[in-house]
C-alpha cells in the first residue's frame, strides 16, 4: 500500500512538470507571436517566463521518469517487464537523443527570447522541441503499459506503427495533450495584485473608474482561458476513453473495483470545481485566492487520476493468470508443451529400464 502511495506521488510530479514540457513550447510561440504583431507586454512576458519554466521542469520530469523506470525494473513485476521487453532496444536510444534535442532546442530558445525579437526562424526551435516530446513519449509510455495489459502481445515482436493508431493508444494521448495544455494555463495565472484591490483605490464616492487591467491580470485572463478551454474538451475526451478500454478495465472503473470507482467520482467532481473557478477567472475575477485554488485543485485532479489508473492496473494484475489461460483457451497463444517422458523411464533412479 504504502509504495502505491509513493508511486502516485511520484507519477503524478512527472507528469505534472512534462505537461508543462510539451505543452509550454507552443505557448510560448503564440505569446510571443502576439506580442510581436500587437504589442501586448504581458504575453510577452508570460513566454518568457513558461520558456525558462518548461527547461527546468523538463529536467525535473526526466529525473522522475528516470526514478520511475528504475522503480519498475526494481519492483521486478513480469507484466511490466515483459512490456518493456517487447519494445525495440533502438526506441529507447532514440528517446534519448530526442530527450537531448528537445533540452538543446528549449535552451536556444531560451537564450534568443529577447536576443533575436523579431525573427521568427527561433520559432521553430520551440515547435520543434514541443513537437518531438508530444509525439514520441506519451504514445511510447502508453504503448508499453497498454502491452502489459494485454498479454497476447508478450514475447512477439511489437509493430509500434500499428498499436500506435489503436483506439486506447490515440485517446489517452489526446487525453495527455489536454491536460498538458491545461496545467500551462494555470502556471501561466501568476497575478501579484488582485483587480479589486485596484479598483477600490480609483473608487472616488460611489463611482467605480474603470481602469485598464494589469498586465499581472491579462497574464492571468489569458491562462484562465487557455486552461478552461483545455479542461472543457476533457470531459468529452475522457467518455470516449472510457469507452476504449478492454471490457476487464471497465467493469473495474465502473464499479466492481471501489478503489478504482472512488478515486474516478472524486476526480470528477474536482474537474467540476476547477471549471467553475476557470470560468470565475476568465470573466474578470482575477483573485490571487482563486488562483490558488485552481492551481490545488489541478493538483488534485492529476493525483486522483493516476491514482485511478494505479489502482485499476493493480486489479488487473491479480487477473492477468486468468486473462492470459482465457487467451490460450480461445486460441490466441499457443497451447504449453507437455512434458514429454520416455517410455519405461524410471523417475526415481534416473534411469532408462531396456
Amino acid at each position: 500500500m504504502l509504495s502505491s502511495i509513493l508511486e502516485v506521488v511520484v507519477l503524478s510530479a512527472h507528469l505534472l512538470a512534462v505537461n508543462v514540457a510539451t505543452a509550454a513550447p507552443f505557448v510560448c510561440v503564440w505569446c510571443e507571436w502576439r506580442s510581436t504583431r500587437h504589442g501586448d507586454a504581458a504575453l510577452r512576458a508570460v513566454g518568457r517566463r513558461l520558456a525558462r519554466d518548461c527547461v527546468w521542469l523538463f529536467l525535473a520530469g526526466a529525473g522522475l521518469g528516470l526514478a520511475e523506470l528504475g522503480w519498475l525494473f526494481w519492483r521486478s513485476d513480469p507484466a511490466d517487464l515483459e512490456a518493456l521487453r517487447t519494445m525495440p532496444v533502438s526506441r529507447w536510444w532514440f528517446g534519448g537523443l530526442e530527450l537531448l534535442m528537445y533540452l538543446g532546442c528549449m535552451l536556444a530558445y531560451w537564450y534568443g527570447f529577447d536576443r533575436w525579437r523579431r525573427r521568427g526562424w527561433q520559432w521553430l526551435l520551440a515547435i520543434a522541441a514541443g513537437t518531438n516530446l508530444g509525439y514520441h513519449f506519451p504514445a511510447l509510455f502508453t504503448i508499453v503499459s497498454l502491452v502489459s495489459e494485454r498479454p497476447e502481445l508478450w514475447g512477439q515482436t511489437i509493430k509500434f506503427r500499428e498499436l500506435l493508431v489503436d483506439r486506447e493508444t490515440l485517446a489517452r494521448v489526446a487525453h495527455f495533450w489536454l491536460a498538458s495544455f491545461a496545467v500551462t494555463g494555470v502556471l501561466a495565472m501568476r497575478p501579484w495584485r488582485a483587480s479589486s484591490d485596484n479598483r477600490e483605490a480609483l473608487s472616488h464616492g460611489d463611482t467605480l473608474i474603470e481602469v485598464p487591467p494589469s498586465d499581472d491580470e491579462r497574464a492571468t485572463l489569458f491562462g484562465a482561458r487557455l486552461a478552461l478551454v483545455a479542461t472543457l474538451l476533457q470531459m468529452p475526451l475522457g467518455i470516449w476513453l472510457l469507452t476504449t478500454l478492454p471490457r476487464a478495465s471497465q467493469n473495474l472503473v465502473m464499479g466492481r473495483s471501489m478503489l478504482a470507482t472512488g478515486l474516478l467520482i472524486a476526480a470528477v467532481l474536482a474537474s467540476l470545481a476547477l471549471m467553475h473557478l476557470l470560468a470565475s477567472l476568465a470573466l474578470g475575477d482575477v483573485e490571487l485566492r482563486l488562483v490558488r485554488r485552481a492551481a490545488l485543485l489541478l493538483v488534485a485532479i492529476v493525483t486522483l487520476m493516476v491514482g485511478t489508473r494505479v489502482a485499476l492496473r493493480n486489479d488487473l494484475r491479480q487477473n492477468v493468470p486468468a486473462l492470459r489461460a482465457a487467451h490460450v483457451e480461445r486460441g490466441v497463444l499457443p497451447q504449453p508443451l507437455e512434458p514429454v517422458t520416455l517410455r519405461g523411464e524410471n523417475r526415481g533412479a534416473g534411469r532408462v529400464n531396456r
